[in-house]
């Protein structure tokens, strides 16, 4: 029993990252957030499990402040 404990190791789970925010994914959240009803954490997971504070930065223009909204096709209202 001694040598089971001894040898036994935990092993995390990898975490999952959030898919890398683009301009085009910039442009979507801004049109996404102008255009529809959807909340931020709603675009995020409309938009592949971005993450959150993401999606806040981008709206709040401390990311991507150049780049103008861009309608996104994948959106049925």
């Amino acid at each position: 029993m001694v040598a089971d404990l001894a040898t036994w190791r935990f092993s995390m789970p990898k975490k999952l990252s959030s898919p890398r925010l683009t301009a085009t994914l910039a442009a979507y959240i801004k049109w996404l957030w102008q255009f529809t009803p959807l909340n931020q954490a709603q675009i995020a997971s409309l938009l592949g499990a971005l993450n959150q504070g993401r999606v806040s930065e981008v709206i709040n223009g401390h990311r991507f402040p150049e780049v103008a909204p861009r309608e996104y096709a994948g959106w049925n209202a």
